[in-house]
């Protein structure tokens, strides 16, 4: 049997230093570069693309989206309305309604378009409420919240597919007028609002009231510019079945969250210097530490039989920590939360921050709590400032859910007009 060798200190680094620095240079000067170029938020990305061609890629991107869901709608039977208010006529109770609330938003740059968010979200849920899923106990339904209903056209084209009611209109699935909270002689459609923020308080109010009045088990909330990630189904069915329903061992859980938040901002999801972020990023660099530790180990005892002092072992271990942890900050915490895919398992809970309200899922039960605390607040405040200030006032947990369940496509917002960064608005479906 061939005796084995120590090596040295000095001698290992000596024979290794070229091949750390061919390493290194391969992965951060050609392979990285060349992967994440077109890869929003990673540092390549931001070095090589300038905000106006990523814009304009934005908008091109939106107008795809667009043609494909309006192509959908357009094939879908005049009878897809009649699927889902049929539910109500069965008896059996819904288990889950979605209320997609929107208002009519500015028209695309060239003024002849709509942005057709609506089209897309709807396009997205409708798919959603057929899955295998939630087939057969999904209501969706279009909440148009527009002081003059009739000029959405996204709205008004989609009344012959879709359940729809209007804040200041007719509704097809529901005759009763809710009175605003802590006042029986005042409903919904007699006011009106001279703070924009105020207004959109109140909107979300009115079509969670008609949510709840569905009688379901789960309210989602859905703002007209957030589209559903083709994982929603499996995610949020193994997501409510294991963590909030009866599958679980923590049964008593079900009825103190107060919300899931299925969408936070991208820009705000990078690493960041938070006790979480930063030892979750340390935790990835372990993984690195790890694997460039088994891979000398391999080149020096396997192949070689040599023998590494525990000294090197640790300086190697630092020496992959540093290079994925240099990776994951190239590339971006957005980029590497989207590894977390590959199964319905792997998605993450975290305690929810207050933004934003683009998409959320409440048990019913919180509806009228939470409806009473929005209506209490003082005028010009921020509706998802004021849910969030209700768990904080409530002690009630609130979640987030990552990597994100919703994308989100709205560009120009309802409450001012103005362009947004592009980086999130940039993704195929």
């Amino acid at each position: 049997m061939r005796p084995t060798m120590m090596l040295r200190p000095g001698c290992i680094q000596r024979g290794h230093i070229g091949t750390l620095t061919a390493v290194f240079s391969l992965q951060f000067l050609v392979l990285l570069p060349l992967l994440c170029y077109t890869m929003p938020f990673s540092l390549y990305f931001k070095l090589t693309t300038r905000r106006a061609d990523a814009s304009k890629q934005a908008v091109l991107l939106n107008r795809e989206r667009v043609k494909r869901a309006r192509g959908y709608i357009e094939n879908l039977s005049t009878d897809n309305s009649r699927y889902y208010t049929s539910l109500l006529e069965k008896g059996n109770q819904v288990f889950l309604a979605v209320a997609v609330l929107t208002v009519n938003r500015p028209r695309s740059d060239d003024g002849n378009r709509t942005m057709g968010y609506l089209v897309q979200s709807a396009t997205a849920l409708d798919k959603f409420a057929k899955s295998r899923e939630f087939m057969g106990k999904t209501f969706v339904f279009i909440c148009n919240v527009d002081v003059k209903p009739h000029s959405h056209k996204d709205a008004v084209d989609l009344k012959r597919y879709l359940p729809f009611t209007e804040r200041y209109g007719s509704s097809d699935f529901h005759s009763r007028d809710f009175h605003v909270p802590n006042n029986k002689t005042v409903t919904y459609d007699q006011m009106l609002h001279e703070d924009v923020y105020e207004k959109e308080t109140y909107d979300y109010m009115y079509c969670m009231r008609v949510a709840q009045s569905l009688g379901p088990r789960y309210i989602l909330m859905v703002e007209d510019d957030a589209v559903a990630h083709p994982d929603l189904a499996p995610v949020l069915h193994y997501t409510l079945g294991n963590h909030f329903g009866p599958n679980t061992d923590m049964i008593q859980q079900n009825k103190s969250f107060a919300y899931l938040k299925l969408y936070y901002p991208q820009r705000w999801q990078g690493f960041a210097f938070e006790l979480i972020r930063l030892l979750e990023l340390c935790s990835i660099s372990c993984i690195g530490g790890g694997f460039f530790v088994f891979v000398m180990y391999v080149l020096t005892f396997v192949v070689k039989g040599r023998v590494m002092v525990n000294k090197l072992y640790g300086r190697y271990f630092l020496m992959g920590m540093l290079f994925l942890m240099l990776t994951a900050m190239a590339v971006g915490r957005q980029n590497v939360l989207e590894l977390r895919r590959v199964s319905k398992y792997l998605y993450q809970f975290r305690s929810s921050p207050g933004c934003c309200t683009q998409a959320m899922l409440y048990p019913t039960h919180m509806v009228r709590p939470l409806v009473s605390h929005l209506a209490a607040a003082p005028p010009g405040t921020h509706t998802d400032l004021i849910i969030y200030n209700f768990t904080r006032t409530t002690g009630t947990p609130a979640f987030q859910l990552e990597p994100n369940l919703f994308y989100h496509v709205g560009m120009y917002t309802s409450l001012k007009i103005g362009n947004k960064r592009p980086d999130e608005f940039l993704f195929h479906l």
